[in-house]
């Protein structure tokens, strides 16, 4: 207990020494690990920062809540990954913030220029990306074992793509700058063949090769399926606009089909089973080892 307690004064000794704020209060204590009122507030700061970035609005009651709750979780998850040895180094914790900066789009400078703006230490960054990492490892490195993909799985997984619709459409592509457009459209309008799509195309626009594309009736692809299959078959479909100039695409011919799965196919479908269920296993783990951490919110 006296030791416990020596951990704990000389922690927020220093902490007034670097914040010299006479003000910083306990706020919770997780396995006797201290969260205080200015770690709460450094990360709150960027919590609002990333979140006007995102055009998020969010009441200030609910960012402070959701701060500690994430800065509880974090120090549990680094201290259950720390017990398998799982640790990260300079580099990744660097790498990793470089790729959270490319996620969160945030502006030119980064983490960096963001720290200096908002006057924070650099550690509370550091801390929470750390714990995201060192979290990713420890699911990847340790909980994986647990998990496993059976062939039924995969088997299913399948049968239930094979329950959508495929599609292959042969389609000719026309683009002309929109000032330029609007003369052709009453020719456009009367064409029924492909090949006098072709050969207009050819003499009039930039385009009028013959294309071919698959497309699944799901939901990556559903607005681009929808944008082909509103418009009958043998006829130019809508114009739109593609990197500034004006495009009409003439459907030829529509197919339904099932597709055929490859061995890289099949293992990307292993792959995606496995993450979905490794994600499920790591979020009930999580919740186990939370139930039964020691922590006293002030």
């Amino acid at each position: 207990m006296l030791k416990r307690f020596l951990i704990i004064f000389m922690m927020l000794f220093f902490t007034f020494e670097d914040t010299n704020a006479s003000s910083v209060e306990i706020k919770a204590i997780v396995n006797g690990e201290v969260i205080t009122s200015f770690d709460i507030g450094e990360r709150v700061k960027l919590s609002k920062e990333l979140l006007k970035l995102n055009k998020i609005d969010m009441p200030q009651e609910q960012i402070e809540a959701n701060v500690l709750n994430e800065m509880i979780d974090d120090k549990i998850k680094i201290a259950e990954a720390q017990k398998y040895g799982i640790r990260i180094d300079e580099t990744e914790l660097k790498e990793a913030m470089l790729k959270m900066e490319n996620y969160l789009k945030l502006p030119k400078g980064g983490y960096d220029n963001l720290i200096k703006k908002l006057g924070i230490k650099d550690s509370i960054v550091k801390k929470q990306v750390e714990a995201d990492i060192i979290w990713m490892k420890f699911t990847y490195g340790v909980l994986r074992s647990y998990v496993k993909v059976s062939e039924s799985e995969i088997d299913a997984f399948i049968d239930g793509l094979k329950e959508n619709k495929y599609f292959k459409y042969d389609f000719v592509s026309f683009i002309k700058d929109a000032k330029d457009f609007k003369k052709y459209n009453s020719d456009l309008s009367k064409i029924t063949k492909c090949s006098d799509f072709i050969d207009y195309a050819k003499k009039h626009g930039n385009s009028g090769s013959g294309l071919k594309i698959s497309l699944k009736d799901v939901e990556m692809d559903k607005s681009l399926h929808s944008f082909f299959s509103r418009s009958a078959l043998n006829k130019a479909l809508p114009a739109i606009d593609i990197n500034g100039a004006t495009t009409i695409f003439f459907i030829c011919d529509k197919q339904e089909y099932i597709p055929e799965i490859t061995k890289e196919e099949r293992e990307n479908i292993r792959f995606q089973i496995l993450q979905s269920k490794l994600d499920a296993y790591a979020n009930k783990y999580f919740e186990k080892i939370k139930a039964n951490s020691v922590i006293d919110i002030k």
